[in-house]
Order: C-alpha cells, then structure tokens, then sequence
C-alpha cells in the first residue's frame, strides 16, 4: 500500500506524498525538510551551497572589489588597462586548456564510441531504470512527455518513471492524470518545504527510486528511442569506478532565431567535444541537467544532489570526482526546447553561471582539499570551467571592444597605458582561444546538424558578447541576495510534432510564465 509519508522500509527513507495535491497552507510548515533524512546524513557539510561563502573567500573578496572600485573612479583607464591584463591569465589560461583537448580530438577523431561497439546485456538481465522528471508549472509540456516516455525502448518491467510535483501545483497534476499515465509511470507529491528547487524534488525522488541507475530528464526533453538500452549496455562494460554517463544535448528548435542557432552551436562545441575529450583526459565534468545516468549507490553516498544549488547538475559531477568517481559520455542525443527570446535566453543563463560561481565557492573552501582529491589536472579544469566561465563573459565584450576600437581609431586602446607588445600578445591570445572555440562549434555543429548550419559558428563570439555579460553581471548582482533564486525557464512555446496516440491536454493548460520561479530563498 502507498503511504502518504513515514518509512518505507529501505534504510529509513522517508517517502514522499503520492496523494492528490492540496492548496498550499498560507502558514509555513514548521520544520521544512530541504531533503530526506537519508541524503542529509549522507551529504559531506563542508560541500553544502547553503552556508555560502568561507571567511578567507570573504576576507579576499572585500578588498579586492574596494581596490578595483577606487582605482575606476580614480583612473579609469588605468583601471581598464588592469582589466585587460588581469584577464589575460585567464586568456592563456582557456586557450591552453582547448589546445590540450586538440589531441584527443585529432587522435581519436570525434572522441564517442560508436554504437556498435557497446554490447547489450542480455534481456534477462537488464538493469532497473529509474527516471526522476522534476517539474513546475509543466501542465502544457505533459502530452509531450507521456510521448516521449512512451517511445523509449526498455522493458517496462524494468523501467519506472517518477513525475516529481510540487504541492501546489494543481495543474501540472490534473494534466496528466487526464491523460491516463501507464502504471510504470507514477506521480510523485514532494512534500512542502525549502528551498522550491529542481535539486531537492530530485533528492525526494531518489529516496523513492528502485532502480540500480537513476535517470534525470526534464519536461521538454526527447531522448533517443535506444538511450536507456545504450545507458545499460555502456555501464555493463565501463570500469567499476564510473558512476555516471551524460548523453549529449541539443535542441529540436535550434534554427528557429539566432538565439536558438548560438545555443544550438554552443552545446554542440559543449557536449560534443568538450566534455568527451575531457573524460578521454581522466579530468572531472560538470554534469547537464538532464539525460545524465548514475548508478543509485554513489549517488546516494554522495547524499545525492545539493538543493541548494540552483547548478545541481555541475556540482554532482564535482562532488563525485572528489570521492574518486568518474563520469564518461554516451553517445546518445537527447533534444530540448531552446529558449526563444532575449529576455528568457539572459534568465536562463543567469542561473546557469549564478549556480557555477556557487559551485566554485563551495569546493574552493578549501582549494588544497581540493587539490589533493581531484589532482593538478582536476584543479585547472574545474576552476576554469566555474570561475573562469564567469569571468570569460566579461572577457569577451572587453576584446571586442578593443578590437572594434583597433580597426576604426587605428591604434590599441591600451596605448599609453600598457606596453604595446604585452596588449598585442594578450589579444592575439584571447582571440586564437576564441578561434579554437570557434572551430569547437563548427566541428561539433557539422557533426550534429550539418555543414550549412556550422557557417554560424564565426558569429557565436559576437552572439555571447552582446548578452553574456547582462547575464554574468546579473548572476553577480544575485550572489549576496538571493543565490538560491531559481528562475525557472518556460517551455512549451515551440514543441513541434507529438504522437498523435495520446488524447489531447486538458483545456487551460498553458506554457508557464516566464515570471513563475521554482521559489525565492
């Protein structure tokens, strides 16, 4: 029998609700659970978002911003000046990090093994899937992923799908209840409480889950038909140590606008080169939010997902590498909806680099810790994938800038205040690490949607420098007030064809607001 909530059993964890959702209560519970008992007794306290920054990163941080704001208002152009060589460490910095990653590309060619090579388990012996969908105010994407869901290819003995709502979401609720869900596919209430994140529905679900590999898919989200039988067959032949597998992620929708095309050329440079040459390196990946696969016991050693980070996903795939796991790619696509306009691509990417700076925070508190867990190799890549990410945004207007400023004035906007030759250098640095991204988008794009569509890639420096650093600032802005704040994305505004099968959504249901947020902390 399902209980509403106490033990079920399984080392004392505590369930979440599967009844019918009711209004949320005007008072706050009294003692709101930011995740099941077992994952808070698991996580490690030194890794937790929730208790922010450490005093040295404090100490640092105050003097610094004192001392840059000063010298602005004192000497402006000096001040710039100092930006540019400061943020010339960094330029070197990424551009050898992507040289280091050209052999494996040029060695291995298109660094994924091919299908073909991963041998199937036999049937009988299939793991048991768990797939966790976290979801908000989703009622109009609920056809779509019922279709979704229904055309994977995985005995269904072997696969159970939690739909994780929350308390007051009446209508996600009522949505697919009318659409009948099968009885592989259950809906999960998570309980009220703090903070309303992704992360902590997620914990909630993993103290439900049954299967050896859990699963993370999101609302709009359209799997390969053979993911879970790839995800199976690759965890059956990798080593003992690897505790997860992220597919690779696209988009459906990528040449609808120049928005959609930059992220559309961003993930396919991101997850189609990056993060498998990468793991071909032994270095640890910030995991996607979705489509990634873990085995369920180092995942729950690891006390499972952060709720309060608003990036879950990357810190998880750090929190794992520094308990000696690795993660690896599969060469699998899963497509998602791109954000459509400017004002929601800049929210999106707000969260996205807020949750990455979080992240460094939290596992730079103590960076010789750090040091010894992940290794030299470990140390760079993250802080250039957290830090750097964030401080390369406001990198990239600054060089366009001097750039534009080179070719109309004539001469180096640093003149007078930097060493000709030391500008010159760091420019043509920052530029040949922009050139090698460049041709990590048109390489990855060529593969994953063809050579016409990889002619945009020479505009993504020019399509990050306009709205990137709105995002980076805003990000920053966010840090000291509300760091767990998850804007939530809409979806539902262009998701092409669905399976004719499925009865039609209930009336009313439409694509979330894009002022709903999974809840301010």
């Amino acid at each position: 029998m399902p209980k509403d909530s106490g033990e079920d059993g399984r080392a004392g964890r505590k369930t979440a609700s599967r009844i019918r959702p009711k209004p949320q209560s005007s008072r706050a519970p009294e003692a709101p659970a930011s995740s099941p008992a077992f994952v808070s007794a698991a996580a490690d306290p030194s890794l937790r978002a929730e208790t922010g920054a450490a005093f040295w990163q404090k100490a640092a941080l105050s003097p610094l911003l004192l001392g840059a704001l000063t010298l602005a208002a004192l000497a402006p152009l000096t001040a710039l000046a100092a930006l540019f060589l400061g943020l010339g460490a960094l330029t070197f910095g990424f551009l050898a990090l992507r040289l280091a990653l050209l052999r494996p590309w040029g060695v291995a060619g298109f660094p994924r093994a091919p299908s073909s090579a991963l041998r199937e388990p036999d049937q009988e012996i299939l793991p048991r899937i768990t797939l966790l969908i976290a979801l908000y105010r989703e009622a109009a994407s609920a056809r779509h992923l019922l279709a979704a869901l229904q055309a994977l290819d995985y005995p269904r003995d072997r696969l159970e799908v939690l739909i994780l709502l929350e308390q007051d979401d009446l209508e996600t609720f009522a949505a697919f209840r009318a659409l009948r869900p099968p009885n592989w596919i259950r809906l999960i209430v998570v309980p009220d409480g703090a903070p309303r994140t992704k992360p902590r529905a997620l914990n909630w679900g993993l103290a439900e889950a049954a299967g050896t590999i859990v699963g993370v898919l999101d609302a709009e989200d359209r799997p390969e038909r053979d993911q879970l039988r790839k995800a199976a067959a690759a965890f059956a032949q990798a080593p003992p140590e690897t505790a997860c597998l992220q597919a690779r992620l696209g988009w459906y929708n990528a040449s609808t606008n120049g928005l959609t095309r930059g992220l559309a050329l961003e993930y396919a440079g991101w997850f189609g080169l990056l993060l498998p040459a990468l793991t071909r390196l032994g270095c640890p990946i910030p995991l996607g939010g979705t489509s990634c696969y873990l085995r369920a016991e180092p995942l729950r050693e690891v006390g499972g997902w952060d709720p309060w980070n608003v990036t879950e996903d990357a810190d998880l795939g750090f929190k794992l590498a520094r308990r000696g796991w690795r993660s690896a790619t599969l060469d699998s696509l899963t497509k998602e909806e791109a954000v459509l306009t400017p004002r929601a691509w800049i929210r999106q990417r707000t969260r996205w680099i807020k949750g990455f700076l979080v992240t460094w925070i939290v596992h730079m508190r103590d960076p010789v810790r750090l040091w010894r867990e992940i290794g030299p190799a470990g140390f760079w890549v993250f802080n250039a994938l957290t830090l750097g990410s964030f401080l390369a945004y406001l990198a990239l207007p600054l060089h366009l800038t001097a750039l534009a400023w080179l070719l109309i004035a004539g001469e180096a906007p640093w003149s007078g205040t930097l060493p000709e030759r030391v500008g010159r250098v760091l420019e043509t640095l920052f530029w040949a690490g922009q050139g090698v991204a460049t041709g990590m988008a048109f390489w990855g794009a060529w593969r994953g949607y063809g050579l016409r569509f990889a002619f945009w890639a020479p505009l993504l420096p020019l399509y990050l420098g306009i709205f990137g650093p709105l995002a980076a600032l805003r990000a920053a802005s966010q840090l000291p007030r509300s760091a767990f704040l998850w804007e939530k994305t809409a979806h539902g505004f262009d998701q092409g064809e669905v399976a004719p099968s499925l009865p039609a959504a209930p009336a009313g249901c439409v694509p979330a607001g894009r002022q709903d947020s999974r809840g301010a902390v």
